[in-house]
């Protein structure tokens, strides 16, 4: 259904043209098709019109001609959530905004708000080999990872990407623009820490940058029949390991090698140092493949860019639990996997460490610390029949894994309710009490949203 207004006509965008420098992409234009996708094929909206701010005042503009017209409003940085393109509203995408600043000698960045985790890895990296926890993928957009948490390879060393924010940038529901920081607005950092995406547009962040002289990654593979084994295994090593160790566990199926667990190995120190503390997991049984060797930061975020490349149809979901990786629950999950459509996936990643202790900047909103492990589940399917058996049974097998989680990720995608998303009913009292404060109106609605969730 189309928003009409009496400001919707022609005048009134060519006055909003006349506030915006960068470009305005409406229906019938030649980018427009494009410019409307994001990461997920599947997803199919039609905004009013995607405007591409290259400035704060442009943002500003952009929020006050759309609440001017009544419609809905979201921003886009690296695409992949559902919610970052709406029908009949305005999309603010922050594709123009990458500019990434590192200040060597304080190991801080200045990060705009239109990056992808690619920029600020490439560019922390070279600078002293700098680097900040952010995700797995690099086409994901820093903004969107870091406001809802932000897991990643170095967090159980570092914490998350939200825990290493210093200040932002904001541009608020009203227009006026803030900087936002442990002693500008601290309710609000409390809050966009965790919550980020209910509150304001982030045209740029300071984060905190850790230097990573040695850095090892690698892989190992086992085939299905020892899964139960091998995760019995990868549950105790996780239980005591250093905070430097990260083993993510991907449960997937292979071209070549068929059903199989990938361990997907980080280690903040050298080779050496990563063997030693993988202990049992290094040398247990026959894997398929073992490779661990020191490697650069930003190739290890690229890994798994083609298994993800955009334009795929796909349903995903994150969520965490508060469990160990007990037989029960390691039995639930294989079984599960087992009745997974050949595109289906499980990733299993034990958190911990930093992620567990308060955050170094201050206590924030992100309201998981407790959770043992993430589970995601990822299944694809074909584009261009949205009733297809093959769409619908994929959505079915992914949806059945929620049962066995006990909060969602407020950065995932999916239904959810405010408790699973943003924990108990203090922490939600406090945000709810900031939205009214900062965004009485709730214009900032498309979202796991504070005000309109159950």
């Amino acid at each position: 259904m189309s928003h009409t207004t009496n400001d919707s006509s022609s005048s009134s965008w060519d006055d909003f043209k006349s506030t915006f420098s960068g470009p305005i992409i409406r229906p019938g234009d030649d980018l427009y098709e494009s410019a409307r996708k994001g990461w997920n094929g599947d997803m199919d909206k039609r905004p009013l019109a995607i405007v591409r701010p290259t400035s704060k005042k442009d943002i500003t503009n952009a929020i006050l001609f759309a609440k001017k017209l009544g419609v809905p409003f979201t921003a886009k940085c690296g695409g992949h959530s559902l919610r970052c393109i709406v029908d009949d509203g305005i999309v603010l995408d922050l594709c123009l905004l990458r500019q990434v600043d590192v200040d060597v000698a304080n190991k801080t960045a200045r990060v705009q708000g239109g990056c992808h985790l690619a920029d600020l890895d490439g560019e922390a990296w070279k600078h002293d080999r700098l680097a900040v926890t952010g995700g797995q993928v690099s086409h994901t957009g820093v903004s969107g990872l870091a406001l809802g948490g932000g897991f990643g390879y170095i967090g159980r060393k570092f914490g998350m990407s939200c825990d290493n924010i210093l200040s932002m940038d904001v541009i608020l529901a009203s227009g006026e623009n803030v900087t936002v920081s442990k002693d500008n607005h601290p309710d609000l950092y409390w809050a966009m820490r965790g919550a980020g995406h209910n509150f304001g547009i982030v045209y740029e962040f300071t984060f905190q940058l850790y230097s990573m002289p040695e850095f090892t990654a690698g892989t190992i593979i086992h085939p299905r029949p020892v899964a139960k084994e091998v995760l019995k295994v990868y549950a105790s090593l996780m239980e005591s390991a250093p905070d430097e160790l990260s083993v993510y566990v991907n449960l997937a199926n292979h071209p070549q090698m068929g059903s199989v667990l990938i361990f997907t190995i980080a280690y903040v120190g050298n080779v050496e140092e990563c063997e030693k503390a993988l202990g049992a997991l290094s040398s247990w049984g026959t894997p398929l493949v073992k490779d661990i060797r020191p490697t650069d930061y930003p190739e290890l975020q690229k890994r798994i860019d083609p298994l993800v490349a955009h334009g795929r149809g796909v349903y995903n979901w994150d969520g965490l639990s508060s469990a160990h990786l007990d037989d029960a629950f390691i039995d639930a999950v294989l079984g599960h996997f087992d009745q997974a459509p050949p595109t289906g996936m499980s990733v299993i990643s034990a958190l911990g460490g930093a992620v567990r202790r308060p955050s170094v900047t201050g206590p924030s909103s992100f309201p998981h610390r407790d959770k043992m492990f993430l589970l995601a589940v990822a299944v694809f399917f074909p584009l261009g029949n949205p009733d297809s058996e093959e769409r619908t049974a994929a959505i079915a097998w992914a949806r059945k894994a929620r049962a066995y989680i006990t909060s969602d990720y407020v950065n995932s995608d999916g239904d959810t309710s405010l408790e699973r998303s943003y924990g108990a009913f203090d922490n939600i009292a406090r945000l709810v009490e900031i939205k009214k404060k900062y965004d009485p109106d709730n214009f900032f609605s498309v979202n796991r949203n504070l005000i309109t969730m159950k």
